[in-house]
């Protein structure tokens, strides 16, 4: 191909420019490649509509997974046309159906058939001629390029068909059948509900014209492809021809062709000969270049370079030394003298230096003691703050509690057992929240009874029995039996006086 003589102008575009490059070379000539388009796919419908008559599902299956086999003879026009005048229609329609069988239709139909990049990499295939691994190698090369564009194209043009499709289905009912709102078929309001609509259509014909109507379904499918087909063969392969150009630089190709052309007929394109030939018969020992060492005189010349200054050997050595190893080696190298005011003046800053550090490290740590010591007096008095005094209008603080509370309620369970129990429960309450049981002021009886169960299980038994023994006396105003105050005193000193000193 000649890229001088394109019709394209070959510069950087963006993929989406380049594919609407595509829509300008069908637009020129639009009714040659739709007709072009609609006869190569023609056979391929007639074989269909024969083989699934009135089965529009697979009619439909059948026209979308040969397209393929139309869209090689648009490829090949589209491939004359960017650089050349288009073919006579006849020759074109030839070569389409030769091009129909060629060897690479099985994994057109098969594996290929599912890439969203298919009109993009068809051009690779078919024009370029590649296949195997070299296809791959050039796939992955343009693929940075245009890959995106074309899986975008692919979406979007099957979401195109079948809009189309649908509203020239839509169409052909009304000029067939009437209009199905006025037949009452579906209501205005109903219109999204289009699937409903359609089997409504379907139920109310009888097999007859149904058959009818979806034979036109496929028509309506087929002359979509016939309109949409181009377009979208031709934006792959202008997407590849932008890949191309910034892959292979042809713009910049070009640019060398036209100042090439300039130079050629005009005087500095002889003057640019006459200096070639000039400097060709006069020859100069400066126009020659020197030969280059043997290995053995480069080794040699390397040997005399490293055994001269600069480069000397070294010699790493590594001891332990107290502050400095400079003292060391200055002892060995030399006699012993008495230390300077220079050197006594170092080692005192260096003392200093540590000292200053250890002093920094000890104030960290105290201050980070004073942070958690306070952190915990927070802690602690936001506990009391919120730890209540009183509930249910019973005082629990410690110094109106008896110091053995068993003792003291056992003693007062005979002559006054309610005051037994408001002391058992009192001094119960007030333990559980030395226990950080979250009680807040606003919860009852049986709220706490509930944290109780929640938060411990151990104290769930006892705590339970305490409170029904306290609601029944407080409330109910009914005494407790002494043996029951004295089974709660038991529970009690169990689980909270064992262990105390007397």
């Amino acid at each position: 191909m000649n890229l001088s003589q394109s019709r394209l102008k070959f510069r950087q575009r963006t993929p989406w420019e380049a594919a609407d490059l595509g829509r300008r070379l069908i637009n020129e000539h639009l009714g040659y490649y739709t007709g072009l388009y609609a006869a190569l796919t023609l056979p391929i419908l007639l074989i269909g509509v024969l083989l699934f008559w009135g089965d529009l599902f697979w009619l439909s299956v059948w026209l979308w997974w040969l397209k393929p086999l139309a869209e090689y003879g648009i490829l090949s026009v589209l491939s004359i046309h960017a650089f050349d005048t288009l073919p006579p229609w006849k020759t074109a329609l030839k070569n389409g159906f030769a091009l129909m069988f060629k060897r690479q239709i099985i994994g057109d139909l098969t594996w290929r058939r599912w890439r969203l990049t298919r009109s993009f990499h068809l051009p690779i295939q078919q024009l370029e001629q590649l296949s195997g691994k070299e296809y791959r190698q050039r796939q992955r090369e343009l693929g940075r390029y245009g890959n995106t564009t074309a899986s975008t194209l692919t979406i979007f043009g099957n979401a195109l068909e079948n809009t189309w499709m649908y509203a020239i289905m839509i169409l052909a009912y009304w000029f067939l059948y009437g209009n199905f709102i006025e037949q009452g078929l579906v209501q205005p309001s109903q219109m999204d509900q289009l699937q409903h609509l359609f089997i409504q259509i379907f139920s109310s014909w009888h097999d007859g014209k149904a058959n009818d109507f979806l034979n036109y379904t496929a028509l309506a499918y087929f002359v979509t492809l016939s309109f949409w087909g181009p377009f979208y063969v031709a934006s792959g392969f202008t997407l590849y021809l932008n890949a191309r150009v910034q892959t292979e630089a042809w713009d910049i190709r070009l640019i060398w062709q036209q100042l090439r052309e300039r130079l050629r007929g005009g005087v500095r394109w002889h003057f640019a000969w006459v200096l070639a030939l000039f400097l060709t018969l006069h020859p100069t020992d400066i126009a020659y270049a020197q030969s280059l060492p043997d290995a053995a005189q480069v080794e040699q010349n390397r040997q005399e370079v490293l055994e001269n200054s600069p480069y000397f050997h070294i010699q790493e050595e590594k001891k332990w030394c107290w502050l400095s190893c400079d003292d060391d080696s200055v002892a060995q190298n030399s006699p012993a003298v008495m230390p300077s005011a220079t050197t006594s003046g170092d080692t005192l800053i260096q003392f200093l230096g540590y000292a200053l550090l250890l002093a920094l490290i000890a104030a960290a740590v105290w201050g980070l003691h004073q942070w958690r010591l306070n952190l915990l007096a927070n802690a602690r008095a936001r506990n009391e703050m919120d730890t209540p005094s009183h509930l249910f209008g019973l005082d629990l603080r410690q110094e109106t509690l008896p110091k053995n509370v068993s003792q003291h309620v056992l003693s007062l369970a005979a002559t006054d057992p309610r005051a037994a129990l408001s002391v058992l429960y009192r001094a119960s309450l007030a333990q559980l929240l030395k226990q950080n049981l979250p009680i807040q002021e606003h919860h009852t009886e049986s709220q706490v009874l509930q944290l109780v169960k929640q938060r411990l299980p151990l104290l769930n038994a006892f705590f339970q029995a305490l409170t029904q023994a306290w609601l029944y006396t407080a409330y109910g105003h009914h005494n407790a039996s002494t043996q029951d105050i004295h089974n709660l005193c038991q529970q009690y000193a169990q689980h909270f006086e064992v262990g105390k000193s007397s």
